[in-house]
């Protein structure tokens, strides 16, 4: 039979020290989940982004026209990021009442169903992944 070179003692201590390790990241993690409010603000921000990128995309402009416009889009990007709270706080909005949010205490799931598009996000320490 083959001995260990670890005691019984040390193993024990491994596992001590893997359960501290577990319990202080899920600690962590159930504190930084973040609420309803926070994954709002973050689906705005990104609408906000996704309707500017539609709006303000430089279209293919007759050779003769391309001077007259160039800086079109950079114009059209200012002027809805600076409208700042008179668009995203409608978006907030929509995006409050279309959400559903899986809560499971480390993590949460958000569903958010708007005409012709259903989005996943996964929030986690703090942060968002949409996928």
């Amino acid at each position: 039979m083959l001995k260990s070179k670890w005691g019984k003692g040390a193993i024990r201590a491994r596992r001590v020290g893997g359960a501290i390790a577990l319990t202080l990241l899920s600690g962590v993690m159930v504190a930084t989940n973040p609420n309803q409010q926070a994954y709002a603000e973050y689906a705005s921000e990104k609408l906000v982004s996704q309707i500017q990128d539609a709006t303000c995309q430089q279209r293919e402009l007759p050779q003769f026209l391309q001077g007259v416009f160039d800086g079109a889009g950079d114009i059209c990007r200012n002027a809805i990021a600076s409208s700042g709270n008179v668009v995203s706080l409608p978006i907030q909005a929509i995006v409050n009442r279309t959400t559903t949010r899986q809560n499971f205490v480390i993590l949460s799931v958000y569903t958010t169903e708007l005409p012709n598009t259903k989005i996943t996000s996964l929030g986690a320490f703090g942060n968002f992944i949409t996928f």
